[in-house]
């Protein structure tokens, strides 16, 4: 049977572990939000389809489809 130390040792060390694994899934998740946000922020790269008018676009200017993404208006 381990001593008392061992078993702290060993438990403290699973704890940084788990700790390691949350803080890659939320830097992961912090870098898919931008990314997702950056890609609905950009700029339209085509005028809107002629079926859809002035009043239907949700912002002046911009189209139902951003870059990499397809949204109902």
């Amino acid at each position: 049977m381990l001593p008392w130390k061992a078993w702290r040792f060993i438990g403290l060390n699973v704890v940084r572990a788990l700790s390691l694994i949350a803080l890659i899934l939320v830097f992961a998740s912090n870098v898919l939000v931008m990314v997702h946000d950056v890609r609905r922020t950009a700029p339209p790269t085509h005028p809107p389809p002629a079926h859809i008018t002035a009043n239907m676009l949700p912002f002046p200017g911009q189209c139902c489809q951003v870059t990499g993404f397809e949204r109902p208006c």
